[in-house]
């Protein structure tokens, strides 16, 4: 269901096309097992998105809870994009510089380089590049040092996928303005 929040440990199973397919799981399921590395999520070309956008962004995922990053990524690709996770701050840092994502979604708390660290070495670079912080655990100080360090914007875990589809809407406008929308094939 689209109005689930993303604190939801999802189970996945394949499609006959290959793809993963994602359902709620109980909460309490034992996690799969965390990302050795950055790992490209695998794209389902003959499932139809929602069709929001015309072309998906090139997005980034850069989450400790594997649970979360899966369930985000799964959503994001069934609207179009393409997406590459990354499970602590230095694998997102190596991903934003070696891969370009158009955006990332970055957590706040995250091992080996947080969420800001990650935020201040960007700044640092030089690189510009639209940050969606998020945390479930961050205080309000937390969320505007992100703001200070260049997030565009701030999501409180659980967040709901209406509340993240608008932050989409207002990247893809923001990174491809003359981009139009394709007719939505959902109701």
């Amino acid at each position: 269901s689209r109005e689930r929040t993303l604190f939801q440990i999802p189970s996945t199973s394949s499609t006959r096309d290959g793809c993963e397919a994602v359902r709620s799981a109980p909460r309490g399921s034992p996690p799969a097992a965390p990302p050795a590395g950055l790992r490209a999520a695998r794209a389902c070309p003959g499932r139809p998105s929602s069709g929001i956008l015309t072309a998906g962004m090139r997005l980034l995922i850069i989450e400790d809870d594997l649970p979360l990053a899966e369930t985000l990524r799964d959503f994001l690709q069934e609207e179009g994009h393409q997406v590459l996770l990354a499970s602590n701050g230095m694998e997102g840092l190596r991903a934003v510089l070696e891969e370009g994502p158009d955006a990332a979604f970055l957590d706040v708390v995250l091992p080996k380089l947080s969420g800001l660290g990650l935020l201040e070495r960007l700044r640092q670079l030089g690189r510009s590049l639209p940050v969606v912080a998020m945390s479930g655990h961050a205080s309000e100080d937390e969320a505007r040092a992100c703001l200070r360090l260049g997030a565009v914007e701030y999501l409180a875990k659980p967040f709901n996928l209406d509340r993240l589809n608008l932050v989409l809407q207002v990247l893809e406008v923001t990174l491809f303005p003359g981009r139009r929308r394709a007719p939505s094939l959902s109701t």
